[in-house]
């Protein structure tokens, strides 16, 4: 399954019927099938509030998407204590069960752009302790640059590897989009998980820093990810922030083919810090 969505959130304040009715109706205007539902506020002291999971309640019941629950929303933090990584495993146990009826409509992110030295060994270990409680929710997890490339097991195999690209992080200047549809090819030849990009924009800056050049990066780069079965949401900040910035600069959401390209990658090896770009054939 390729999903093709909107990644956003909201406040005490903007936690409404409307607004969620907002993000519903631009995600029919143009085909989305999934929306990341972040917040902050337990463990991180955030205004993007959990709100007992409202919004992924209103999107469960009202919509037919795929949601992604990103309920512990912190960027770039290097260290947790065990009581946060103990909270975390219950709120991921609790929402599994929580939420078991809907199947694989829904996706837990367990923590966003966690940096520490120990992401490999923690997110095995959430893997071990919430398939050990017999969960099969799938999962995503994501780090922050180089972004995930850690190996991780899981005896399911419904884990994705996580990517957050934003077009003024390419290294090709004359090619954004294609710069960073290559390394969600490498990281999928790095880990051998399928790749998810829960978190994509034209630039991390947010619109002021917008441009004609990176929105047409960001429409071709979710373009080459829909045709290789790669799956991507777009960051609105929160509501739908961005959207109009986005549309003013012409953003073109993908549509995913019936038929979807194949792509050549060299597998990475051990010492090997170039993996070979793709061929598309």
């Amino acid at each position: 399954m390729t999903y093709i969505g909107l990644a956003t959130r909201f406040t005490n304040s903007t936690h409404t019927i409307a607004n969620y009715q907002a993000v519903k109706n631009k995600m029919l205007q143009y085909g989305l099938n999934v929306i990341r539902l972040g917040s902050g506020d337990e463990l991180f002291g955030s205004s993007y509030t959990w709100h007992n999971g409202d919004a992924v309640q209103w999107f469960l019941d009202n919509t037919d998407v795929a949601v992604i629950v990103d309920r512990h929303h912190t960027i770039n933090n290097t260290f947790m204590t065990q009581a946060q990584w103990n909270t975390i495993d219950a709120n991921l146990d609790a929402m599994a069960v929580r939420w078991v009826a809907y199947g694989d409509r829904v996706l837990l992110e367990p923590v966003n752009e966690y940096a520490g030295t120990d992401f490999q060994s923690q997110m095995q270990r959430i893997i071990n302790t919430f398939r050990g409680n017999g969960r099969t929710t799938w999962l995503i997890f994501n780090t922050f640059p180089p972004w995930t490339r850690a190996i991780l097991t899981d005896s399911l195999r419904k884990t994705y590897a996580g990517d957050h690209y934003y077009m003024n992080l390419a290294t090709a200047t004359n090619d954004y989009g294609l710069t960073c549809f290559n390394r969600m090819v490498d990281g999928h030849g790095i880990t051998g998980l399928p790749m998810f990009g829960s978190e994509e924009g034209a630039d991390y800056n947010e619109t002021p820093a917008f441009t004609k050049e990176k929105v047409d990066a960001l429409s071709r780069y979710l373009q080459l990810c829909a045709d290789a079965g790669y799956s991507n949401v777009v960051w609105m900040l929160s509501e739908l922030k961005n959207m109009p910035t986005y549309e003013s600069l012409g953003i073109v959401f993908p549509t995913v083919p019936s038929t979807q390209k194949k792509y050549v990658f060299k597998q990475w090896q051990d010492g090997d810090t170039n993996p070979t770009k793709t061929v598309i054939i």
